[in-house]
């Protein structure tokens, strides 16, 4: 799957489009579908705006402490398992069955 366009990559769309170039030609330029090059040229005219709506996107389970814990946690003990890291460390976001199952 491709990454998220950037902003600039999206004005640039936007300025292609206002270019004359056709929707088709845009998407296969930058390798992206129809559909997500008219999302970008609709945002652009209905909104004036060409960055994602705060709070699209999945929302983060851990907060970064969490996140350094469980990564220090790794590179300290790099033969662990992954339950292990996450018993030892409190690690909140897992949906691991308990041992033996």
């Amino acid at each position: 799957m491709p990454r998220q366009l950037s902003e600039v990559e999206k004005a640039q769309i936007v300025s292609r489009i206002e270019e004359g170039w056709s929707i088709r030609a845009v998407a296969q330029l930058y390798n992206r579908n129809k559909k997500t090059i008219l999302k970008i040229k609709q945002r652009w005219e209905q909104e004036d705006s060409l960055k994602r709506k705060i709070g699209s996107g999945r929302p983060k389970l851990t907060n970064p402490e969490q996140d350094a814990a469980f990564l220090g946690y790794l590179r300290n003990n790099p033969f662990a398992t992954v339950r292990d890291a996450v018993i030892d460390t409190a690690f909140p976001a897992s949906n691991l069955p308990p041992a033996g199952e």
